[in-house]
């Protein structure tokens, strides 16, 4: 059984690969988890009630990856996407959503454990079509993610659920994400990984294994991970393997998520600047420069003497 209190969470995240396909499986979770992520439950904003009944005892958020597809007619093919996130009532009150994304990719809360306050963010990552689009696909949701975190100035995270990606260059979607990890701290939890479990994903038919569901977490976080795992179990339809983690926020796990709070450096981003407004300011005030010089440097034979500039600048 999970223990519900103010220092301690177990979490999960599960690709169900469509509610009914693993709505049994998703029921066992919550009887030994706090705080569950969920990616492909494959449900239309009018069928959402159907997570809400998995376990009285929880909590939930969830949102729709078809609800664009939905609005422009009859839904044709399989359905798809969805995140949500499932809460024991218990720690409710230390759980508070902050939003979805519109395509139901991303779904953010904050967690507060012991007075430490991070933001986690469950994701279902676009899978890589070889399409020349992909690489923007991955952008936006890192945008999605960005855009959370401007309101939140400081603050520390995590990323967790179905990246779709195996920590390896040779995978566009790692490339990119890893430069957003890189610019923000993150570290993946991989390596905390115990037993030899080196697959979250799987396809029995064709024998393909992959570690897709990762958890990354900002380096003031790390300490807080007690364990980190894969859960594989004979009763699990899915073709992926929950990842599981324990964290836990004692007094001297506080100091080391806290103590760098006075150290945040606010740099200005360049890159979001309205750079038409930057070059015509930098007109205007290039344009108040003048130059004078004493020497005529119309004679061709008068060599200039004077060793200084007289530069007059009004701004």
């Amino acid at each position: 059984m999970a223990t519900h209190n103010k220092y301690t969470v177990s979490l999960a995240s599960f690709n169900m690969h469509g509610f009914n396909n693993s709505w049994l499986y998703l029921q066992e979770l919550t009887h030994n988890h706090d705080l569950i992520f969920v990616q492909e439950h494959w449900l239309s904003s009018n069928q959402l009630n159907y997570l809400h009944d998995i376990n009285p005892d929880f909590v939930v958020y969830a949102f729709s990856g078809m609800n664009e597809a939905c609005s422009s007619g009859i839904l044709r093919g399989r359905p798809f996407g969805g995140v949500a996130v499932l809460c024991h009532s218990n720690i409710s009150n230390n759980v508070k959503l902050i939003g979805a994304s519109d395509d139901g990719r991303v779904v953010a809360v904050t967690i507060e454990l012991n007075s430490v306050k991070f933001l986690l963010f469950g994701c279902y990552f676009p899978c890589d079509d070889n399409s020349s689009n992909y690489d923007n696909h991955v952008s936006a949701v890192l945008g999605y993610i960005e855009s959370v975190l401007e309101e939140f100035p400081g603050i520390k995270f995590g990323i967790l659920g179905d990246l779709n990606f195996e920590c390896r260059t040779d995978y566009r979607g790692y490339c990119v994400f890893n430069e957003f990890a890189v610019a923000n701290n993150l570290m993946c939890c991989d390596d905390l990984l115990s037993g030899n479990m080196t697959y979250s994903y799987h396809h029995d038919s064709l024998g393909h294994t992959s570690l897709l569901d990762h958890l990354f977490v900002q380096q003031e976080l790390h300490c807080l991970i007690e364990s980190y795992d894969i859960i594989r179990d004979g009763s699990n339809t899915s073709d992926h393997f929950p990842i599981t983690c324990r964290l836990s926020c004692n007094g001297s796990q506080t100091n080391c998520v806290t103590h760098k709070c006075s150290n945040i450096v606010h740099e200005f981003r360049w890159d979001k600047c309205d750079t038409r407004a930057y070059y015509e300011h930098t007109r205007v005030l290039l344009e108040r420069v003048s130059h004078v010089f004493s020497c005529d440097k119309s004679v061709e034979s008068c060599m200039c003497t004077e060793h200084h500039l007289d530069i007059d600048i009004y701004i």
